[in-house]
């Protein structure tokens, strides 16, 4: 399966994004991403999915101690400004789907990857990641794409991180 895998640079207290490590590790079929909505919409728009099987969008999250297969965007941002200063309460698209199901983790992937380390998550947050994803999402709903959020580093190191979400990729 050919994958392309996105991931976000710095932000907040997260002076080395794991994200950031893991697409660096699939170069040339990636991009790392400034944490910044119009970076993230702009790629999206200007983005040709066609020659691969499978986008996987990754992330962060703070706080969780594992990683996540989102199975959902919503649409909806909150008041949390972006490495740029944007920041916009409400819809990610006026008008827009509430909800928008991941193509990429199936009920039959989740199934096959969830384990003790990897979750299954109804919660995407309301930042960047469900943004990216949302708009993924919506623009190619025939595409196989998915969020991938990793874990926070204060909980598992990065490289640890970044070896365990190869092999699940793999896994695909």
């Amino acid at each position: 399966m050919q994958v392309f895998v996105t991931g976000f640079g710095p932000f907040g207290r997260h002076k080395e994004n794991p994200s950031q490590r893991l697409a660096e590790s699939y170069a040339p079929d990636s991009i790392v991403l400034d944490v910044s909505y119009d970076a993230a919409k702009a790629w999206v728009d200007g983005f040709d999915p066609s020659p691969y099987d499978a986008i996987v969008l990754t992330g962060v999250a703070t706080n969780r101690k594992h990683t996540s297969l989102e199975l959902f965007a919503r649409n909806h941002r909150a008041l949390t400004q972006d490495n740029a200063g944007s920041s916009i309460l409400g819809d990610l698209v006026e008008g827009g789907e509430l909800l928008i199901t991941s193509t990429l983790w199936t009920p039959e992937r989740v199934a096959r990857l969830a384990s003790h380390e990897v979750h299954a998550s109804l919660n995407a947050g309301a930042y960047l990641c469900n943004a990216i994803s949302y708009w993924a999402l919506m623009r190619w709903p025939d595409r196989l794409v998915g969020f991938l959020h990793l874990p926070d580093p204060q909980f598992v190191p990065i490289p640890e991180t970044v070896a365990a979400a190869r092999a699940l990729i793999a896994r695909l």
